[in-house]
């Protein structure tokens, strides 16, 4: 899959050495060019603005893995967001990101889910319907064909990055996404809903807790631990 899709992070940081050492670790090991990374800085906070081809999710390990707090804030200029965390397996939580492709038709596909079974077939498929009032069960039928069938990791976290060409992300926001077994048993779900683009989002409270973006970052590490 090699559409290319612009993610933003908010970062901590405590000098410039530090965007330089993100820019310098993304270059070796996403294999990124330097025009492929643009950098803000903000006093103690930078945002870092990738395109790739990599998950959002590999991003964000990178950034972190030179020991510093990141959290995704934007994702391409027409995007939506689906937060996997209703129905009847509490453990299961995730996030799946959908954003259009420049001058083309159709969508990209960019989430991860974890606390699954190990190992083990699953279907994400976007449903009519996204009335999580009672779990999973009001989603009505699968939309367009829209399930994707992929496989669990051996620690239980299930990751997709996929393009279906026959979506659009206004056809998608209201709608649900919801995870299965291979039974089709639905596991998890969210409701699908706009999410700010690039450069679009610098609030510091979440307005869906509450809590300050980076109190809402560790949140959904430890859920995600």
């Amino acid at each position: 899959m090699t559409e290319t899709t612009r993610v933003e992070f908010a970062v901590k940081i405590k000098g410039s050495e530090c965007v330089e050492k993100i820019k310098n670790k993304l270059r070796e090991q996403a294999k990124l060019s330097e025009s492929s990374i643009n950098t803000v800085i903000d006093d103690n906070e930078a945002r870092i603005v990738i395109d790739s081809c990599l998950a959002w999710v590999t991003l964000h390990e990178i950034i972190e893995s030179c020991g510093l707090e990141s959290a995704l804030v934007g994702f391409s200029d027409q995007s939506a967001v689906g937060i996997i965390d209703k129905g009847n397996i509490t453990e299961i939580k995730g996030v799946f990101r959908f954003c259009s492709i420049p001058n083309k038709k159709g969508i990209v596909i960019d989430g991860v889910i974890d606390g699954l079974a190990k190992s083990k077939d699953h279907f994400v498929s976007i449903y009519e319907y996204g009335d999580i009032s009672d779990g999973c069960k009001n989603l009505g039928e699968v939309y367009q064909n829209a399930t994707y069938s992929i496989k669990s990791s051996d620690t239980g976290r299930l990751a997709i990055r996929t393009i279906d060409n026959n979506l659009s992300i206004p056809d998608l926001i209201g709608r649900g996404v919801c995870i299965s077994d291979s039974q089709n048993q639905k596991l998890s779900c969210g409701l699908i809903s706009r999410s700010a683009g690039i450069f679009q989002n610098f609030k510091r409270i979440c307005v869906c807790s509450g809590k300050l973006l980076w109190e809402e970052r560790d949140l959904q590490n430890i859920v995600r631990s």
